[in-house]
């Protein structure tokens, strides 16, 4: 599951984007996450989807728009995508 939030602890300032992992039976597994490496300034609007690797293994990609500025897209609006790998 993913989201964003504004004036979150642990996501440096203004809007983050979070995740969170459940089991096939509905129960939490861990806390919730911060997602992007990046926190400066806002990011917002987390999109998600469930994919397996070659081998079957299960990813997650996360994509968000970024307003931090960072390199390597300094124009100030950017869309960033992350692939997450649960743990076992």
């Amino acid at each position: 599951m993913t989201w964003h939030g504004c004036g979150v602890r642990g996501d440096g300032e203004g809007c983050g984007v979070f995740g969170r992992l459940f089991g096939t039976d509905g129960a939490a597994r861990g806390e919730p996450f911060v997602i992007p490496t990046t926190t400066a300034l806002d990011q917002r609007n987390a999109s998600s989807t469930a994919l397996t690797d070659e081998s079957g293994a299960p990813l997650f990609v996360v994509a968000w728009n970024d307003r931090s500025a960072t390199a390597p897209d300094t124009s100030g609006s950017a869309v960033r995508a992350r692939i997450l790998y649960p743990a076992p």
